[in-house]
């Protein structure tokens, strides 16, 4: 079982989002694309996270500052629970998801190590893995990977950035997809053999916004208990999979590829980054992981600021604008 979590952790990072400032003048072959496309075929509990995990935790952020450079006031701890700055977090926050998703240098670099994965797949191979991301027999194996991911990150992430605490739109936003993709029980059932009453309680809270004082003090009972009991919660869930859905997940290639991309890409980046004239004190792995991390170029070249700048900026320009058009209702004291 300890081998089928060290696998399925390292796979579960192609669920980040990776740094915009990994390659240089990046762009997808047809080949990898139809690759990347066979990935968000429905049933995809991952797509369906993802953008909810990129908005709220990711662009999130970026999104408050926009508010307080604009002269508004500093949007307070449970600012994600205001339908008003909310609508503003996922209009914004959206169109930045979708720009990241557009065919282009952003797109690509966002991929990076799932594009060296498919570049390591013989054509056979390759086959093999389409058929695999795309069989209605192997649904339920990628729904059960997908979960764990999603619980992974709620655990590692779930704690706002800026306030310190919980943050309970996060979990709101996983139960929401949970619900949508059909995977509701199966989590229930992992949370009730560590707490049935608790377990009972995710099930039965709402997820729209705005909450009333008696369902936002649930839902902080709620978060507070899972940040307490990740790992048996986590574990309970993990143990309900058929272990042989995880031998054949592991045994997979493009699996297999994307999980020696993503070890060896994070091994690099612990070293911080490293001259020419070092390479000589890297390990394999860490030579394979430069490897990744120089997929499209020269890191230092200016391509690869202008990449991320023009994500950044076309986000802030987004920002500005919906600031300006709604600053009645957003900047109201």
């Amino acid at each position: 079982m300890r081998m089928y979590i060290k696998w399925f952790s390292a796979a579960l990072l192609a669920l980040a989002w990776p740094s915009l400032t990994q390659a240089a003048t990046p762009a997808i072959t047809p080949r990898q694309q139809q690759f990347l496309d066979a990935q968000k075929r429905p049933p995809s509990v991952y797509e369906a996270w993802r953008e909810r995990y990129i908005v709220l935790i990711q662009a999130e952020p970026q999104l408050r500052r926009a508010v307080v450079f604009s002269g508004c006031a500093k949007p307070g701890a449970e600012r994600l629970l205001d339908p008003t700055y909310r609508a503003y977090v996922e209009t914004v926050g959206g169109a930045y998801y979708r720009y990241l998703q557009r065919p282009g240098p952003a797109n690509a670099m966002v991929n990076t190590g799932a594009l060296w994965a498919i570049d390591q797949m013989s054509e056979a191979e390759y086959r093999g893995s389409l058929r695999w991301m795309t069989s209605a027999e192997t649904a339920p194996l990628r729904n059960a990977r997908d979960v764990l991911g999603m619980l992974q990150q709620y655990f590692t992430e779930s704690v706002d950035p800026v306030e310190g605490q919980q943050n309970v739109a996060v979990l709101m936003a996983m139960k929401k997809t949970l619900v949508q993709e059909g995977q509701l029980d199966s989590v229930v059932k992992a949370f009730a053999q560590v707490d049935a009453a608790k377990a009972a309680l995710f099930e039965s809270l709402e997820t729209d916004i705005p909450l009333t004082p008696d369902q936002l003090s649930q839902w902080y009972d709620v978060a507070y208990w899972l940040g307490r009991s990740a790992n048996p919660v986590f574990q309970a869930y993990f143990s309900a999979v058929p272990q042989a859905w995880f031998h054949a997940m592991a045994q997979e290639v493009f699996n297999q590829k994307l999980s020696q991309a993503n070890h060896a890409l994070k091994a690099y980046q612990r070293r911080g980054r490293v001259e020419e004239s070092e390479l000589s004190t890297l390990t394999e792995e860490e030579l394979a992981g430069r490897k990744i991390a120089y997929y499209f170029g020269d890191l230092a070249s200016d391509d690869v600021a202008k990449v991320s700048v023009d994500a950044h900026n076309d986000m802030w320009a987004q920002a500005q604008a919906y600031i300006a058009k709604h600053r009645a209702e957003m900047c109201s004291p």
